[in-house]
């Protein structure tokens, strides 16, 4: 009787529940935050949920990109590159597309009913929804797509690029990988280089390219989220890195929570 190993890695799994879970409250929250913008809003608002919500706004997506890059570091050895793209294409790109025609389109609808004030059945609106000629709202429109968005779905649409940018750097990836640079791997290093990438992004790009999640264009949002996403498949990819942040943990927690105070 042979026995097999289980390598998964559920610490994994558990930061990446916990990471949409905090999305999924962050999101209902914004129909009560007080003074940012957000499809429908409540009469009924917070400046207390503000503040909370400020807390995790800085790292709350950066989290995600980082995991998802953990994940694919972790998935790649075990398949190869037709059958990662095959992977994604199923459980990233066919959910995007579904739920820009099925999940998204209740969240425009009625907004268009608080903004613009919008009196027609549901799917009356879906009628002119997935006609990409509509004339109608189109101060809501996004191109010649129409109506048609992804909204907060844009996650799903910039993993969908980055994993398929990963596969263009996958070769020179594998030759990096052959370099030893474990004697670089020192706990400033981990700590200050992606915090002195983060802060030249915001200095030199959001300025230039602010925030859109429109994918075209958006430098700002490509170059903070990449960085993450490239980050996370480093840590998976290198013990020396991944060792570090595990010793350093408590001062890096009591910097952080510093930070906040």
């Amino acid at each position: 009787m042979t026995s097999t190993v289980d390598t998964r890695r559920y610490d994994i799994d558990w930061l990446r529940t916990l990471a949409f879970l905090l999305l999924i409250f962050y999101h209902i929250g914004q129909f009560y935050v007080t003074d940012w913008e957000w499809h429908v809003k409540s009469a009924y608002t917070s400046d207390f949920l503000k503040n909370i919500m400020l807390l995790v706004n800085q790292w709350r997506m950066p989290l995600i990109f980082l995991v998802s890059g953990v994940a694919l570091a972790l998935v790649e050895p075990k398949i190869g590159g037709r059958a990662l793209l095959k992977m994604r294409f199923v459980r990233v790109f066919i959910p995007l597309v579904i739920g820009m025609y099925l999940i998204v389109p209740p969240q425009l609808y009625f907004e268009l009913i608080q903004a613009e004030g919008y009196a027609g059945s549901y799917w009356e609106f879906w009628g002119f929804y997935i006609d990409s000629t509509t004339a109608r709202y189109p101060s809501h429109q996004h191109g010649p797509i129409g109506l048609v968005t992804w909204n907060h779905l844009w996650y799903l649409a910039y993993l969908w690029h980055y994993t398929l940018v990963y596969l263009l750097l996958k070769p020179l990836l594998i030759r990096l990988s052959k370099v030893r640079l474990g004697h670089l791997v020192t706990a400033p290093a981990v700590l200050l280089v992606p915090v002195a990438l983060f802060v030249l992004y915001s200095v030199v790009l959001e300025p230039r390219f602010p925030q859109t999640n429109a994918l075209i264009g958006d430098w700002y949002n490509h170059a903070f989220y990449f960085t993450s996403f490239m980050m996370g498949y480093a840590i998976a990819k290198s013990p020396s890195i991944w060792q570090t942040i595990v010793t350093h943990r408590k001062i890096w927690l009591a910097l952080a929570l510093e930070s906040y105070s």
